[in-house]
């Protein structure tokens, strides 16, 4: 978490890349998944904020797939507009633009407004490149940008050591160029990537439900959602922007309760049993 939040300063500073766009990552991805296991808001770095009505969620036999998998829908009813005046906190336009962006658009976009060749912008970067010393810059760089265009991935830009400061290198180009949207644009996507990545890496949800959510995502931002929900996601992104967007109750009452009602009771009952005024003393 503190990494994160040092990025994410890093961001704001270096490329005047939104805060409320890292705040949304922060409080929905990192926040939502701690409190939600953790329960009632007694972490104390916490405030409240995701305080639930009656205990935590903690579905002990439940897997962190699935539970991380509820969460990220749960997330979707967060899309949509904010308040009764309608501010919308991500809106349908945006977000259709990021799931349809890839980096072979965007670089091509960058090389147009600059009025400039993949090449010649690749042999410009240098001079923003801050890593360790590379025998032909040029080259490596030209490598990583057809590799990433390629496949739409982000694997040019992690693994070895260096890489990170080779695609900052390209942000730094393009940033001093005035082009603060198209690098905004490149940032969402690369964090866009390694969300997908750690989705399955860290939280364990298959790639096929990944690109299930994407879909529906896409069918509520063009408003091709269907009348009835056919999935989880779609019952969520049928309440975007209804809801308070750190309301866990909806949560606990349409999803995790029911599923362990039994369990819940039986929990409650050794408690009473031992605590209440039928404990052996």
């Amino acid at each position: 978490m503190e990494l994160f939040c040092h990025f994410s300063t890093f961001l704001g500073r270096q490329y005047s890349f939104p805060k409320a766009a890292m705040d949304f990552i922060r409080l929905f991805f990192w926040g939502v998944f701690r409190d939600a296991i953790r329960g009632n808001g007694t972490d104390p770095l916490g405030n409240d904020t995701f305080k639930l009505k009656e205990g935590g969620l903690v579905p002990y036999e439940m897997s962190t797939s699935r539970l991380s998998l509820l969460l990220l829908n749960w997330s979707l009813q967060s899309l949509g507009p904010k308040d009764k005046s309608h501010k919308a906190m991500v809106s349908r336009e945006k977000v259709l633009q990021l799931l349809h962006d890839n980096y072979e658009t965007l670089l091509g976009e960058a090389y147009r407004s600059l009025g400039t060749s993949k090449s010649q912008f690749c042999k410009d970067t240098e001079e923003f490149y801050k890593g360790e010393e590379l025998d032909d810059f040029e080259q490596a760089l030209m490598r990583a940008v057809t590799k990433c265009c390629k496949n739409n991935t982000n694997d040019p830009w992690i693994g070895e050591k260096g890489n990170w400061y080779k695609f900052r290198a390209i942000l730094d180009n393009i940033y001093s160029k005035g082009e603060k949207e198209c690098v905004h644009r490149l940032i969402g996507l690369y964090l866009l990537k390694n969300m997908e990545t750690s989705l399955k890496g860290i939280c364990g949800i298959e790639q096929r439900d990944v690109y299930k959510v994407k879909q529906d995502i896409l069918k509520w931002a063009e408003g091709n959602l269907p009348a009835s929900p056919q999935s989880e996601s779609q019952r969520f992104l049928m309440i975007a922007g209804k809801n308070g967007p750190t309301d866990l109750s909806i949560l606990q009452k349409h999803f995790i309760a029911p599923d362990f009602e039994k369990q819940r009771m039986a929990i409650h009952g050794c408690t009473d049993y031992l605590w209440g005024t039928d404990a052996v003393s």
